[in-house]
């Protein structure tokens, strides 16, 4: 086939995904597992529900060697998937013994009722085979259709996922796999943007871009509210692969050039490296939160024995819960309002003492979209560091007042871990 495309087609399917209503995290999930495993991807694609659309694009797939296929395998007349197979290759849909028993096996595991709507799980394109689903009702399914492998996929990502892990990245490797990594080195950083970071390293990555084109791969994108850096070294027949000795020395001026805007060489979230850096220390910690409306307080404890090193706090809101639980005095609110730096050191300085921990964080700002004003437009965050050492502040405009409401609070929590990281690291 001249037009024949050398990568996987990957097919996300149901309304839900065109109109914002459910985000396709699958399409980014098993591509990035794709390109890890060294399997190009060649197409994305999502499609409605409509049987039309279905069908057209189940039949562009055969210029591909492999199609992956998520969502509109269920039982509801939305769910479409396995009928536009049956119409584009021509296969009736059938109900087989296997196809039965896994459907029947899975509703008499939960103690329901085996409905005729239900039954309708069980029809696949003739030809098909049924692929288990562990923690699901509907079975995936694999169909050969010429020099095409398909495979049908359930849209509920713990569905998906493992199935996939299963099923289907063997075989993509097998089939459609040309390169194998064979080194990736991760930054992660918060505090300046894309452009700025990307300044830092430009030397190192233009040098090896243009010595080993084939072998090195170099990636910078948003990982909200931070940025990610990859360096990849991939083993791609017939081209050389960069000296352990150059790549040593790569990360080695990376890493100095980003300094301390790099809070991790592990894929782990800045709450996670400042919780890990806290068990370490031996410190521990409390919040006072304002506009943040608890979200740090949460962050911590949503990771699983932050009980060690976080303590507790309070969401004062509120300038009188300000003066009667953390102690702000009315004098400092009156004459430097909620969002200022003297009422964020007081308000640190209240919860450590109440708490009696070593560090305290506090926060207060204009999340927007109203609250504004021209001396303290929407995005204005102060937050403060109490510790026994002193009380530290920060200020700052987040994303220069243009920033969301949810934006505004992620990006100021975040700024306040990291002024702790930053104490931590001291």
């Amino acid at each position: 086939m001249a037009n024949y495309a050398k990568g996987v087609f990957l097919l996300s399917i149901g309304d839900e995904l065109l109109d914002g209503r459910t985000q396709n995290t699958n399409a980014s999930w098993i591509g990035e597992q794709l390109r890890l495993a060294g399997v190009p991807v060649a197409e994305v694609r999502c499609v409605s529900d409509r049987l039309e659309d279905i069908v057209r694009a189940l039949e562009e797939g055969r210029n591909f060697p492999l199609v992956i296929s998520t969502g509109g395998l269920g039982p509801t007349n939305d769910d479409r998937t396995l009928e536009g197979a049956a119409t584009a290759f021509g296969r009736p849909l059938r109900a087989t013994p296997e196809s039965l028993n896994h459907v029947r096996s899975r509703y008499e595991a939960r103690n329901l009722e085996l409905t005729e709507i239900r039954l309708r799980l069980a029809n696949l394109p003739e030809g098909a085979r049924v692929l288990q689903n562990p923690t699901g009702t509907a079975p995936g399914v694999e169909l050969e259709e010429g020099a095409t492998s398909y495979y049908f996929l359930p849209g509920p990502p713990n569905e998906c996922r493992p199935m996939f892990t299963a099923d289907i990245l063997p075989l993509a490797k097998a089939k459609v796999g040309e390169k194998q990594l064979v080194r990736r080195e991760l930054w992660r950083t918060f505090g300046k943007g894309e452009g700025d970071i990307y300044a830092r390293v430009e030397k190192v990555v233009e040098r090896f871009e243009k010595h080993y084109p084939e072998t090195f791969t170099f990636g910078i994108h948003i990982a909200f509210p931070g940025i990610d850096l990859t360096l990849e070294i991939w083993n791609v027949a017939g081209q050389a692969l960069p000296p352990e000795i150059e790549v040593k020395e790569a990360c080695a001026e990376i890493s100095a050039a980003l300094g301390n805007l790099c809070f991790t060489r592990e894929r782990k979230t800045l709450v996670e490296a400042v919780s890990a850096a806290l068990l370490t220390s031996g410190k521990n910690l409390s919040t006072a939160e304002s506009c943040t409306g608890g979200m740090l307080g949460k962050l911590l404890t949503d990771i699983s024995g932050s009980s060690a090193y976080y303590w507790g706090g309070v969401i004062s809101y509120d300038n009188r819960a300000k003066e009667s639980l953390l102690a702000v005095s009315a004098a400092t609110l009156a004459t430097h309002g909620a969002v200022s730096a003297p009422t964020v050191v007081e308000m640190a300085e209240g919860i450590r003492r109440l708490l009696k921990t070593d560090f305290a964080l506090a926060l207060s700002g204009v999340s927007g979209p109203g609250g504004g004003t021209p001396e303290k437009p929407v995005g204005t965050i102060h937050v403060a560091l109490s510790s026994a050492g002193g009380t530290k502040t920060l200020h700052q405009v987040i994303l220069n007042g243009r920033g969301s409401r949810d934006q505004n609070r992620v990006i100021a929590v975040h700024l306040a871990l990291d002024l702790l990281r930053d104490a931590l690291r001291k």
